[in-house]
């Protein structure tokens, strides 16, 4: 049982510890930054463009459960989503819910596509 809770122990700090090292790093050198930087709205515009690209490739060719469903499903789904992101003052939780429930409920009145 020691030598059982010795290896959990290790597994345990081989996972965490290397990445708390560089999160600890980040919080002391975040204060540093100036956050209107150049470099800095550059990283925040490549890290929305790889969201967007991310969000496209689900909708567009999914893998999984969701590539049974039907594409106009999914934009639907999108299009709920993001107005109600905008309608609900930026509120995450609420436009995923609707995005979700707009999905199921347009999925639920259509046939299943035969699988690729």
């Amino acid at each position: 049982m020691n030598e059982s809770l010795g290896i959990y122990l290790l597994i345990i700090a081989a996972g965490t510890l290397p990445n708390y090292i560089w999160r600890f790093f980040g919080v002391i050198f975040a204060a540093r930054l100036d956050e209107d930087s150049p470099v800095l709205r550059w990283v925040n515009a490549v890290a929305t463009a790889l969201i967007a690209a991310l969000v496209a490739r689900i909708i567009i060719s999914p893998a999984g459960a969701l590539a049974h469903t039907a594409i106009s499903s999914r934009l639907l789904g999108m299009a709920a989503g993001v107005g109600v992101f905008w309608l609900s003052r930026r509120n995450l939780g609420l436009a995923m819910a609707a995005a979700v429930a707009v999905l199921l409920l347009t999925q639920s009145f259509m046939p299943f596509p035969s699988p690729r």
